[in-house]
């Protein structure tokens, strides 16, 4: 199962929905996370955590949205980033 984790848009949020470590977590118990690259920075995660837990990290949102069963966000996804989810992504 994929796990994507875009980056947080909404004005001034500065969280991330999974730090490196939950992400190595995952990794390890079979999930394949895929990180947008930059999401964790503002929340002081840079991508070479990521990197070093495991996850792959993606270029863009959209390729976080399309790739992934489940989205995990802190703050609830724009429409037009929705809409590049593929069908049946819980929200």
């Amino acid at each position: 199962m994929n796990i994507g984790v875009p980056k947080e848009t909404a004005a001034n949020e500065r969280r991330v929905a999974v730090t490196p470590d939950v992400a190595g977590k995952l990794v390890k118990a079979g999930f394949s996370v895929l990180v947008e690259r930059g999401a964790g920075e503002a929340a002081s995660f840079g991508d070479a955590a990521y990197g070093a837990a495991g996850v792959s990290l993606v270029a863009t949102a959209a390729d976080a949205f399309g790739q992934s069963d489940v989205v995990l966000k802190c703050s609830r996804p724009r429409l037009k980033k929705r809409a590049c989810a593929a069908t049946g992504v819980p929200w």
